[in-house]
C-alpha cells in the first residue's frame, strides 16, 4: 500500500509539473497582433476604379485645366488614368502607376498618347479621411530634354459617386495596363527592355541594382518608385 500511495504521489506531481509547463508555454507565446482596418481609400480601391475630378490650381480656384482621374489597385499597385474635359494646350491622356500608403498615393505619369511619349509628372495624392477628395502635390516635366526642369503644380479632387459611359474607354485601358499590357507598340522599341514600373522602352542610363540584378528605367521618377518598393514592381 505505501508503494502504490509513493506511485500516486509521483504521478500527480508529474502531472503538476506538465500543467504548470503548458501555462508556461502558453503565457510564453507573442500576443496576436490586431488587425489595421482598411482606409477609406484602400475600401474605394478594394473593388473596382475609383474616379475623381481634378482641377489644377488651389482649391476653390477657377481653372482652366480640369479633367477625369481613374484610380485602379491590382496586386499591390495602384494604376492611374486621367484625362482633360478643358485644357489650353492641348494636353493629352496619362497613364501611370504607383503605390498606396495609408491614405496617400504616390504616382508617376507618362503621356499616353501615340509620338507623345516626353511629358511625365511624379504626383503625390493626399487623401481625405474619407477618401472622398484629395490634394495632389506633383513635379512635372512637359518638354523633352534633360535641360528641362521639373516644375512644380498643385491640384485638388473630388470623387465621382457613379461611373458612367464615356469613361469607358479609359476604364478599359486602365485595365489593360494592370494586366501587364505596354503602353507603347512602336516596332521599334519592341525588341527593348521595359522599365518595370511603366512598362515603357527602358533607358539605358537610368539604372539600379536590387536582389543581385540591374533593372531599366524610362525616367528617373520610375526609378525612384521602384526603390521605394521594389517587390511591388516584380524586384526580389
Amino acid at each position: 500500500m505505501r508503494i502504490t500511495g509513493i506511485l500516486s504521489a509521483l504521478f500527480l506531481c508529474a502531472g503538476a509539473l506538465l500543467l504548470a509547463g503548458s501555462d508556461k508555454t502558453r503565457a510564453a507565446a507573442p500576443p496576436v497582433p490586431p488587425i489595421r482596418p482598411a482606409s477609406p481609400l484602400e475600401t474605394l480601391l478594394s473593388g473596382d476604379v475609383a474616379a475623381y475630378t481634378w482641377s489644377e490650381g488651389a482649391a476653390g480656384q477657377n481653372s482652366n485645366h480640369n479633367g477625369i482621374i481613374l484610380f485602379y489597385r491590382s496586386r499591390g499597385e495602384v494604376y492611374g488614368r486621367a484625362w482633360p474635359l478643358k485644357s489650353n494646350n492641348n494636353w493629352p491622356a496619362v497613364r501611370g502607376v504607383g503605390a498606396l500608403k495609408g491614405d496617400d498615393v504616390h504616382i508617376v505619369f507618362r503621356s499616353a498618347a501615340p509620338g507623345h511619349d516626353f511629358y511625365h509628372a511624379d504626383c503625390h495624392f493626399s487623401f481625405s479621411a474619407d477618401g472622398r477628395t484629395f490634394v495632389c502635390t506633383a513635379m512635372q516635366k512637359a518638354q523633352a530634354g534633360d535641360e528641362n526642369p521639373m516644375v512644380p503644380c498643385v491640384a485638388n479632387g473630388e470623387l465621382i459617386e457613379k461611373l458612367n459611359s464615356s469613361m469607358a474607354g479609359h476604364i478599359e485601358k486602365l485595365r489593360l495596363m494592370a494586366r501587364g499590357a505596354a503602353p507603347d507598340k512602336e516596332p521599334a522599341t519592341e525588341a527593348r527592355e521595359r522599365c518595370p514600373v511603366l512598362k515603357n522602352a527602358a533607358s539605358d542610363r537610368i539604372s539600379a541594382a536590387h536582389g543581385g540584378k540591374t533593372y531599366h528605367f524610362c525616367c528617373e521618377s520610375c526609378r525612384n518608385v521602384f526603390l521605394g518598393n521594389p517587390q511591388a514592381f516584380g524586384g526580389k
